[in-house]
């Protein structure tokens, strides 16, 4: 028997009022301890505090007897900052991300999505749908006037290196793929450059095949135990990911 199951949704309003504010659907499984969270929306200032108090009401941290917990996304994007602070949150409390068959997770979006650990060795664990997007593109910076003073400039230069700087530091937290964000800084928005399954692959995204009903692992995980094993900090590295 499927044991009970209870829902808790919380929707997120933006100072504005939008419509595409983000939204949080947590629901629980009590027979297997599963806890599922899907996130839809724009990602706005504030959200991280929003997701947190939503995971207290049903008690969820590192502690807690739940074995499985993944947030699947649904966004285009939003605000950078906020996006950074929910993926380092998700990677600090072990949950797991996702993106399911026909969800899109664009620009901001993704870097939540970097986020996700598996619960038990820290190990970096993201999941896709092979029908699903994972979208990327360079951040924007300044407005869209068309010339700018020399103090403005340097302002803006500065601006774009202090976003690099921490993009690239967001990357080595989150043990993901420098590839990734390469093509990401490739991509002048509003263009996006869609993931393909196989680069997903190669970036050690789990693909789940829609069509075999399969998923495509990056490495078998006991790998990695037995090249790397235990470390000093009590969790196992997945540096090796790409050269399994």
């Amino acid at each position: 028997m499927i044991g009970r199951i209870f829902a808790l949704l919380l929707v997120l309003q933006t100072l504005g009022g939008q419509s595409n504010a983000a939204e949080f659907i947590i629901s629980s499984q009590s027979n297997d301890h599963y806890l599922r969270i899907d996130m839809a929306g724009a990602i706005d200032p504030g959200d991280l505090f929003k997701l947190m108090s939503a995971l207290n009401q049903v008690k969820y941290d590192k502690a807690s007897k739940i074995r499985n917990a993944i947030v699947f996304l649904d966004s285009e994007g939003g605000d950078l900052t906020e996006a950074l602070k929910i993926g380092r949150f998700l990677r600090a409390q072990r949950l797991r991300t996702g993106i399911a068959s026909g969800a899109q997770c664009a620009s901001a979006c993704a870097y939540v999505f970097l986020g996700g650990t598996q619960r038990y060795y820290a190990l970096a664990h993201r999941q896709k749908s092979s029908a699903g997007g994972l979208g990327v593109h360079a951040f924007r910076i300044g407005s869209n006037q068309s010339s700018y003073s020399a103090e403005e400039a340097r302002r803006q230069i500065q601006r774009a290196q202090r976003e690099m700087f921490e993009l690239v530091k967001y990357f080595r937290e989150m043990d993901a793929d420098p590839r990734l964000l390469t093509l990401a800084v490739a991509t002048e928005p509003p263009e996006l450059h869609w993931v393909t399954n196989s680069e997903a692959i190669e970036f050690c995204i789990f693909v789940w095949d829609e069509k075999a009903r399969a998923k495509f692992n990056p490495i078998n995980p006991y790998k990695i135990r037995e090249a790397t094993g235990l470390q000093a900090n009590g969790s196992w590295q997945r540096s090796n990911c790409r050269n399994p």
